[in-house]
C-alpha cells in the first residue's frame, strides 16, 4: 500500500510540474484574455459583453464580477497576466484537493495524516487529469468554485455564513453553486441558504464599484438573458453562451440535448431528462446510505 500510496503521489506531482512549466514556456493566449479584455471595458466604461480580445469576436459570456476582480491585471501584459493567473489556477486547485481530501477523512471518521491527504488529493488528481491539464492551459475559473464547495462543505455545520458567503461568491463566477439551494433546503439549512443568497446578490453589485450602478445593472441582464437561452428564451441584449449542444459541452444535460436534436425534438427538453436522471442517481444514492444505516 505504501508503494502505490508513493507512485500516486510521484506520479500527481511530477505531472504538475510538467505541466506547470509547459505552460510557462508558452503561455496561450487562452480563455483568459477573456477575462483580461473584459476587465479593459468594464475599466473604459463598456459593457463586458461588448468586449472582445483583437481579432476575436465577444467571447465573454460569464456574470460580470470576475472581470471586476481582473482589474489588477491590467498593470502587466496579457502573456505575464497569464502566467500569475496559471500560478493561482494551480495553487487553488492543490488547495481543493488537498482540504477535501482532509474532510472526506474527517467525515469517514479515519485518521487525519499529511500522507494520508496527499495520498487521496493524488489520487483525485490522476482521476481527473484530463480535465485539469485543460483547465490550466486555457485558464477557466473551475477552480473557484471547486475551491468553494469544498470550504462550504467544511463550514457547512461549524459557520453557515461563511459556507453562504463562498457560495454565493463563486455564483459570480460560474452558476453552478446556485445548484446548492435546492440540496440546503432539503436539507432545511435555510441560515445556509438564506447567506448563499444574500452573498450572491452583494457580490453581484460590487462591479457597480467600476462600471457605474446603471452598467452594472445592464451587465446582470445581459449575463441572464444569456442563461435563458440555453432554455430556447432568446434576447437581443444576451450574452453571447454557446449553444446547449456545444460539442466540447461533456455535461449530461448537453449530452441529452445532442440526443434530442439527432431525433429532431427541441434541445431545451433536455433540462427536464436531467433532471429525472439526477433524481434517479439521488434516489439510488439514498437507497444504498440507508441500506449501510
Amino acid at each position: 500500500m505504501r508503494w502505490t500510496a508513493n507512485c500516486t503521489v510521484g506520479a500527481a506531482l511530477c505531472l504538475t510540474a510538467w505541466f506547470l512549466i509547459a505552460d510557462l514556456w508558452h503561455p496561450w493566449t487562452n480563455t483568459f484574455r477573456l477575462f483580461y479584455y473584459a476587465a479593459k471595458a468594464m475599466h473604459d466604461g463598456v459593457s463586458v459583453y461588448a468586449s472582445h480580445a483583437p481579432g476575436f469576436k465577444s467571447e465573454y459570456v460569464y456574470p460580470p464580477l470576475f472581470a471586476f476582480l481582473c482589474l489588477p491585471f491590467l498593470s502587466l501584459k496579457l502573456p505575464g497576466a497569464i502566467r500569475i493567473w496559471l500560478g493561482v489556477d494551480v495553487t487553488l486547485t492543490w488547495f481543493a484537493l488537498l482540504l477535501g481530501a482532509r474532510e472526506v477523512l474527517r467525515r469517514f471518521l479515519l485518521p487525519i495524516s499529511w500522507r494520508a491527504c496527499l495520498t487521496l488529493a493524488s489520487g483525485a488528481f490522476l482521476l481527473s487529469v484530463g480535465e485539469i491539464r485543460t483547465e490550466w492551459t486555457t485558464g477557466q475559473t473551475d477552480t473557484l468554485v471547486l475551491g468553494a464547495f469544498v470550504l462550504a462543505l467544511c463550514w457547512l455545520d461549524r459557520a453557515p455564513w461563511l459556507a453562504g458567503l463562498v457560495l454565493g461568491l463563486a455564483a459570480n463566477f460560474k452558476y453552478q453553486p446556485l445548484f446548492a439551494l435546492p440540496w440546503l433546503a432539503v436539507r432545511r439549512r435555510w441560515r445556509l441558504a438564506g447567506f448563499t443568497v444574500l452573498a450572491a446578490l452583494g457580490c453581484a453589485l460590487l462591479p457597480a464599484l467600476a462600471s457605474g450602478w446603471t452598467g452594472n445593472l445592464g451587465d446582470l441582464k445581459a449575463a441572464f438573458a444569456g442563461l435563458s437561452s440555453f432554455a430556447g428564451i432568446h434576447s437581443t441584449l444576451a450574452a453571447p453562451t454557446v449553444s446547449l449542444t456545444w460539442i466540447r459541452s461533456i455535461s449530461i444535460t448537453s449530452a441529452i440535448g445532442r440526443l434530442l436534436e439527432s431525433l429532431h425534438l427541441d434541445p431545451a427538453g433536455a433540462f427536464v431528462l436531467a433532471g429525472a436522471v439526477a433524481l434517479l442517481f439521488l434516489g439510488l444514492i439514498s437507497w444504498i446510505y440507508r441500506n449501510h444505516s
